[in-house]
């Protein structure tokens, strides 16, 4: 920061200098921070701040204090830079995982679905089953309704039959000819 803002003595400044001429990242992000702080002097006016260089009462804890922002915006930059790779990667795990998630609900829709026609199947068979049961008991109590009505018309042949005698011995004891 002592770079930026001119505080270094000769021989640091010069170090530096030579650093960033060898290091492309560090001169970048001096660049950047030379940017940035040229942005923030040009909106100082519009914040109803005062330039540094006509204020005389300007402390060097403000420019520290935009120096830490500076500096906090190139590491989280640097750190977005950096884990880029890493975005990518849980990006491609996401969609990998979407892909498999819904892979899984098909799954379990078809067995869900299969399972329904397996159900219906098995209910359909049950109907028909008891059906076939109700057809049988239709059947059975027809031919016990069969046997008891041919049983009622023998008995009621029988009684006609024993009543027809009945009548004639009683007209025989009254003397009267039965009428045949």
């Amino acid at each position: 920061m002592g770079l930026l803002y001119g505080e270094l003595d000769a021989r640091s400044a010069a170090a530096l200098e030579a650093h960033r001429r060898e290091c492309p990242t560090c001169a970048g992000e001096v660049e950047r921070w030379r940017a940035t702080m040229a942005r923030l002097e040009e909106d100082l006016p519009r914040l109803g701040l005062p330039h540094p260089a006509r204020a005389p009462g300007w402390r060097p804890a403000v420019w520290a204090a935009a120096a830490v922002l500076v500096l906090s915006l190139g590491v989280a930059a640097g750190w977005a830079a950096r884990n880029a790779g890493s975005t990518r990667e849980l990006a491609a795990l996401r969609g990998s995982l979407e892909r498999r998630l819904e892979s899984v609900r098909q799954e379990l829709a078809a067995e869900a679905e299969a399972g329904r026609r397996a159900e219906a199947e098995s209910f359909e068979a049950a109907l028909v089953q008891l059906e076939r049961r109700q057809v049988q008991r239709i059947r059975a109590l027809r031919n016990d309704l069969e046997v008891i009505a041919y049983a009622t018309d023998v008995s009621l042949e029988k009684a006609e039959a024993t009543l027809a005698e009945l009548a004639a011995l009683n007209l025989e004891q009254a003397g009267r000819p039965a009428a045949e």
